[in-house]
Parts: structure tokens; C-alpha cells; sequence
């Protein structure tokens, strides 16, 4: 089994994780056959490291994971473009953002109006404040994520799943 390289992007800090051997764990044998198995346990390389989105080393990522921050991000492009040239051919870029509707009509919820409140004083003004001139803005919409993911050339990114918190895209490289 080819062992994972990882990434998973948080605010303010890049975590990186590299599972340099490894696997999918299999289901546990009953006791008494774990017992007759002595072979060790794959060995796993993992670092974790302080970066920002469009400085963090490495590539050939299988996975690179962002959570609540692409929104918050000055140079949200440069960070996509570098996401996109850490990755392999066959890698996915799992995104999660707070659920955020594209018109106001769709906002119209006491969840998405906390998110939009908060948002508003804390998200926006820190990606404005960096560098890069374009922040996808208070919330991370989906029509504002798929321009900054398809400018980066990623295909159209799909949604497999949605909380009434967040919204969860998965991204593909372009071919």
C-alpha cells in the first residue's frame, strides 16, 4: 500500500504531516489471535511545523486538509496555487468553511448570522490586513470559493457533504 503524505491547513498555522510509512488500519483479530502476532506495527514519520499557507514545504501530498481558514486568507489564490503544486496528480484537497449561503435570502438563519456577525470583525478584517489583494471574504460562500479554486487550476470542486455549520467541498487537481 503506498503510504499518505498530508496536510492539514488550520487558522493562523500549517500543520504538516508526513506519513512516510503505513497504511489504513486494518480491523482488530480477536484477542487471542492478536496475542500469536508479534510482527510491529509499520513505522510512522510525522513533523509538525509552523508555516504560513504559501510557505510550507514539501510535495507530492496526497491530501492536504483546511479547516474554517481559506476564507480568513489574504493571498486565498497564492495559497490554492501553492495547495495545487504540493499536490500529486491523484490528490485531494479536502475543504471545510461555515455553512454560508450566497444570497442574503440563503443567509436568513440564526446559524448563518452569528457566522456572518463574527465573521464580519474577525475574518474579513485579518485577511484584508495581509498581503495578496484578493480575500474571499466575511464567510466563505461557495460561489467565492469556487472562483478561488478554479483560478488556481483546480477543477469545479464538489460539495459531497453539508451541516447546517459547515460546508464540505472536495477539490481535484486539473489534469
Amino acid at each position: 500500500m503506498k503510504p499518505a503524505m498530508l496536510i492539514p491547513l488550520v487558522v493562523g498555522a500549517l500543520l504538516l504531516a508526513d506519513r512516510t510509512s503505513g497504511g489504513v488500519a486494518a480491523p482488530q483479530p480477536p484477542a487471542n489471535e492478536k496475542r500469536q502476532s508479534r510482527r510491529p506495527a509499520p513505522p510512522v514519520r510525522t513533523f509538525f511545523g509552523v508555516a504560513s499557507a504559501q510557505t510550507f514545504t514539501g510535495s507530492g501530498h496526497d491530501l492536504v486538509t483546511s479547516f474554517d481558514c481559506l476564507h480568513d486568507i489574504g493571498e486565498a489564490w497564492a495559497t490554492a496555487r501553492h495547495i495545487r503544486e504540493a499536490l500529486t496528480p491523484e490528490g485531494t484537497w479536502l475543504i471545510v468553511e461555515p455553512n454560508a449561503g450566497d444570497t442574503l435570502a440563503d443567509n436568513l438563519n440564526p446559524v448563518r448570522q452569528i457566522y456572518y456577525s463574527a465573521s464580519t470583525v474577525l475574518c474579513a478584517p485579518n485577511g484584508l490586513s495581509q498581503p495578496g489583494g484578493y480575500a474571499p471574504g466575511a464567510q466563505a460562500r461557495e460561489a467565492a470559493t469556487r472562483r478561488v479554486i478554479t483560478d488556481a487550476d483546480f477543477t469545479p470542486f464538489r460539495r459531497p457533504a453539508e451541516t447546517p455549520f459547515n460546508l464540505i467541498h472536495q477539490v481535484l487537481p486539473q489534469p
